[in-house]
């Protein structure tokens, strides 16, 4: 729950106008909705969900760090998103290998 912990922080902290603010978390449920998953970082593009990143994944490059995640979910979204195929390039660049 740390992690969780550090990511929430991390979006409160100022950052310059030409530094983007990119998270760094080891398990991402990425279109969490209302299924929160304890110990990933949820994402969402619903504020009603209160997610930990809200972010809608049609908008690229995701806001995670290349190489950082060990564990990304994913589940009910690609059927939503405008191109899939940018998203799991995204997810490839976030994924640290061997994820």
């Amino acid at each position: 729950m740390g992690n969780i912990k550090k990511v929430i922080l991390s979006m409160t902290q100022k950052k310059e106008k030409s530094e983007p603010l990119l998270f760094e978390a080891k398990y991402i449920n990425f279109g969490c909705g209302k299924e929160k998953v304890d110990g990933y970082c949820n994402v969402d593009n619903d504020p009603n969900v209160k997610p930990a990143v809200l972010w809608d994944l049609n908008v690229y490059p995701l806001p995670f760090k290349d190489n950082s995640a060990e564990m990304l979910r994913a589940y009910n979204v690609l059927e939503h998103l405008k191109e899939p195929q940018k998203f799991l390039e995204e997810c490839y660049r976030i994924m640290k290998p061997g994820g």
